[in-house]
């Protein structure tokens, strides 16, 4: 139904749920169900989710740019990607990705906001869990770009000639640099 704005379906043991026809859909509550994964990219206006223990491992909400609360606690996410170029609107009461013991890396458009009102002390992230601009990444500066595919986390192509990479001020979880010729 493409014209559902809200939608509960709480602890129902569901182990799939297909919301890519409700593109009018606000809200969506789905917690303590069997949901191994959840795709909500065809929800642009969603503006609540609660999934809070299901087992899910991979959750994407970059393209819910109205996203103003989420709760995807108690799942089994390895990978989070919540850059949606609106993290501001989801305050520290807003946001919760606590008891994933898997997810080390949540990928946000704005590390500094992320960092300082998503804490584990807050209650929103385990302690394991960092920020990254880029969470398909590696930590690691290889030999070679080739040998992994795309660059470390953190870095960016700078220049004109095609090899010259810089380490983005503020925008690693594993640091900030200067300039690195490569």
């Amino acid at each position: 139904n493409p014209s559902l704005q809200i939608l509960y379906c709480d602890n129902n043991s569901l182990e799939g749920l297909d919301v890519s026809q409700n593109t009018s859909l606000e809200i969506l509550s789905c917690p303590n169900n069997s949901l191994s994964s959840l795709d909500v990219h065809l929800n642009p206006v969603l503006g609540t989710l609660y999934c809070y223990s299901n087992i899910i491992t991979s959750l994407d909400v970059s393209q819910n740019h109205s996203l103003n609360y989420l709760d995807c606690s108690n799942n089994s996410l390895n990978s989070l990607n919540v850059a949606n170029g609106h993290n501001t609107n989801l305050g520290p009461s807003d946001f919760y990705a606590v008891n994933n013991p898997e997810l080390t890396c949540i990928q946000v458009d704005n590390v500094d906001y992320s960092t300082t009102n998503w804490t584990s002390e807050n209650g929103n992230i385990d302690d394991i869990a960092s920020f990254n601009l880029n969470c398909n990444c590696t930590s690691a500066f290889p030999e070679s770009f080739e040998e992994v595919g795309f660059p470390p986390c953190g870095w960016t192509l700078s220049g004109t000639n095609g090899n010259n990479w810089q380490q983005n001020t503020g925008a690693s979880a594993y640091g900030t640099g200067t300039n690195s010729a490569y």
